[in-house]
């Protein structure tokens, strides 16, 4: 009797491996063609979401631009030199791993001059779709918790030395970080080239 309750028990610790290996061999093929979608879309995109464990994760325009940076002073000979960099910009990408910081760096780009940091705030609202529901005029909470979030972003790039404060309330993008910005939008316009030929080939397709 011992005996068997053994090998039950062993048998119900040995179901939900088995189970699994049957799974993954049924479905290996869509699995496969699942996981290298999502590697493209990862290596395409210029903001990518998903979820890991629960939590939402994105992948910023701007901070696989800075990786890029990172990789390339990561490997400088000057490793003294570059180590207070390497940090600076690991902090820097932690505040900007948002689409808010794609938003407002290419908006600082797009400006001839300093642009006061509401105007940004209204920018980043309008391109992420909150015009669409005007409920948010009415919640100057939510306004002043989009602005705590702009500030974040220009601190960030302030610590980087890709933008600086004209003025009370006013920021434009240093020589750097226009340089910066110019490469991020670059990167999008491929990106968005590359989606509508993708579109166009769907649509003959049909």
């Amino acid at each position: 009797m011992e005996i068997a309750k053994l090998i039950l028990e062993f048998l119900k610790v040995l179901t939900w491996p088995i189970v699994t290996l049957i799974i993954i061999c049924l479905f290996r093929p869509h699995l496969e063609r699942l996981f290298r979608q999502f590697s493209d879309r990862l290596e395409a995109a210029e903001t990518v979401k998903f979820d890991l464990l629960g939590q939402e994760v994105q992948i910023s325009g701007t901070v696989k631009e800075l990786a890029r940076d990172r990789a390339l002073l990561a490997q400088s000979k000057l490793a003294e030199a570059s180590s207070s960099k390497l940090q600076i910009i690991d902090q820097a990408a932690r505040e900007l791993n948002d689409i808010s910081a794609d938003i407002t760096g290419l908006k600082l780009l797009e400006s001839k001059g300093p642009i006061r940091i509401e105007d940004l705030v209204y920018a980043v609202m309008t391109a992420i779709g909150m015009n669409r529901n005007r409920s948010y005029e009415h919640s100057p909470m939510v306004i002043l918790g989009m602005r705590k979030d702009v500030e974040r972003i220009l601190w960030a790039l302030q610590n980087l030395s890709y933008a600086k404060m004209v003025s009370d309330s006013e920021y434009e993008l240093t020589a750097e970080g226009r340089q910066f910005f110019e490469r991020v939008a670059e990167r999008q316009d491929e990106f968005l080239t590359r989606f509508n030929m993708a579109k166009e080939r769907a649509h003959d397709a049909h």
